[in-house]
Parts: structure tokens; C-alpha cells; sequence
């Protein structure tokens, strides 16, 4: 019995020192911190950057983060002052920028940033160009010209190691930049103007066409010029076929005669 009563005593003791545990808080140790994880890259290194484009009245900037994150802004004084602002994000798609703004915000350029665009980068320029621009940019890189201002250019030079030009291209787009000028000779000319008509009404044929690298939108500039025709017009090929093309170009003193030469770049670049 008195083994009962002690073993029971001893049983009440250790519940009731378990319970006084139960109520006493543990020592608390140090909170682990949470590690911040670097934001993720979507856009090549060299993409990033404010990009800009000024005229006398409307201006805009494009301002591209590695982590897709876009801010683009645009303003203006035709008729009236107007300025418009929009963010969002831009993934790359198949050598496309494709800018998806967030739902609160209205486009700030003139036309949808719906619409595709991509980044482009040679010696120490970068520039931004939406796809109506690509083929005219190409026609400045083939003639030997700097970036007309007209597009939107870095504000800063990259110091990232960027790819061979065509390759920054969109596919279907790449072929249009030249590994070197094509030159060829003038077949036919054509005038197409009505008597007293003026404009870009005359038709040139050339002997050259795919095989040689050519494409239509692709521009050729008239070699063989009088001493004293320093501004010549270049034309711009509206047809191509594997060994021959045709092209448009402006009623002046440049228009080619047959026989005379035509070159993808222009004679008067360095």
C-alpha cells in the first residue's frame, strides 16, 4: 500500500512539473532573415537603358530594364501642349520586343506599343526601333550613314558585348542588313508622270535582284553623277526577282541613265 501511495505521489509530482513547463516560454532565438533574390533577367544586358528621340515640337524616351520593366513617355506641343506616360512590362519574343502595358495606363506614343519593336547596337550607338522603322534603318546602315535622330538612340553607350547586327535583327528582318554593297547597272528608265505631273514617278531597272542579296524597301543611290550633282536621290526598289529589279525613285537631276551604275551605298559616305 505504501508503494501504491509513493509511486502515485511521485506520478502527481513529474505531471505537475510538466504542466509548469507547458506554461514557461522557451528561450527565443535569433529570426532568420529573409535572403533577397536578385530580380530575374528577361532582357540581354546590352537592351537596357534610357533611349530617346527629340524634334522641335514632340519628344519621347524609352526607358528598358533588364528585368522587363518598361517606362515610356512622350510630349508634345502640336495645337496644344500634351504629355502621356505609360509602364509595363516587355518580353522578348522571336528577336521582338513586345511591350504589354499595365491595365491602368493609356499608350504614350502616337501609335500602340502593342506593336512589336526591337533593340539594335554597332560601335558605340544603340537604338530603339518599332517594326515600320527596321527596313529604313537597314537602308542607313547598307548607305554607310550614322542613326538619323529620327529613332530613338541610347542616352549612353552599353558596355556589354552585343551580337553581329543581323543577328540582332528579327529573323525576318536580317537579311536586310548587307555583308557588303551590291552594285549594279541600269537596264531601263522610265518616266511615269503625266505631262505637268511631278513626284516619285520614275521607274528604274537593274541587273541585280535576291541572288545578289537585294529586297524590296532596299535603297540603291545613282555612281555615275555629273561632277557638280552633289546631293543625289537614292531609289527604292518596289520589285525583286532572282537577277533583276525594279525601283521608284524622284523626277531630278540624280535619275540614273541607262548604262550608268546604281549602289546600295552611298558615294558620298566615308
Amino acid at each position: 500500500m505504501f508503494r501504491v501511495l509513493a509511486t502515485s505521489a511521485l506520478l502527481s509530482a513529474c505531471m505537475s512539473e510538466a504542466i509548469e513547463a507547458e506554461g514557461t516560454s522557451a528561450p527565443v532565438g535569433p529570426v532568420p532573415t529573409a535572403i533577397a533574390r536578385p530580380p530575374v533577367q528577361v532582357l540581354p544586358d546590352w537592351f537596357a537603358g534610357e533611349y530617346e528621340q527629340k524634334s522641335t515640337d514632340t519628344g519621347q524616351a524609352l526607358e528598358l530594364e533588364n528585368d522587363g520593366s518598361y517606362r515610356w513617355s512622350y510630349s508634345g506641343f502640336i495645337g496644344r501642349a500634351s504629355s502621356r506616360e505609360e509602364r509595363g512590362r516587355v518580353r522578348l519574343v522571336d528577336g521582338w520586343l513586345v511591350f504589354e502595358p499595365t491595365g491602368d495606363t493609356e499608350p504614350a506614343a502616337h501609335e500602340p506599343l502593342s506593336k512589336r519593336g526591337c533593340v539594335v547596337a554597332q560601335d558605340s550607338w544603340r537604338c530603339f526601333l518599332l517594326e515600320r522603322e527596321i527596313v529604313s534603318f537597314c537602308n542607313g546602315v547598307n548607305a554607310g550613314h550614322r542613326p538619323s535622330p529620327g529613332f530613338m538612340l541610347a542616352t549612353e553607350a552599353s558596355s556589354a558585348t552585343e551580337p553581329e547586327l543581323a543577328a540582332q535583327l528579327p529573323p525576318e528582318f536580317a537579311g536586310y542588313v548587307l555583308s557588303g554593297s551590291v552594285v549594279a547597272t541600269v537596264r531601263e528608265v522610265e518616266d511615269l508622270r503625266a505631262a505637268g505631273e511631278s513626284g516619285d514617278r520614275v521607274e528604274f531597272t537593274i541587273d541585280a535582284g535576291s541572288t545578289e542579296g537585294l529586297r524590296a524597301g532596299m535603297e540603291l543611290w545613282p555612281l555615275d553623277l555629273p561632277s557638280w550633282d552633289k546631293t543625289p536621290w537614292p531609289g527604292r526598289l518596289v520589285e525583286v526577282t532572282e537577277h533583276s529589279a525594279k525601283g521608284r525613285m524622284r523626277w531630278t537631276n540624280s535619275v540614273p541613265a541607262v548604262g550608268t551604275r546604281m549602289s546600295t551605298r552611298d558615294p558620298r559616305a566615308k
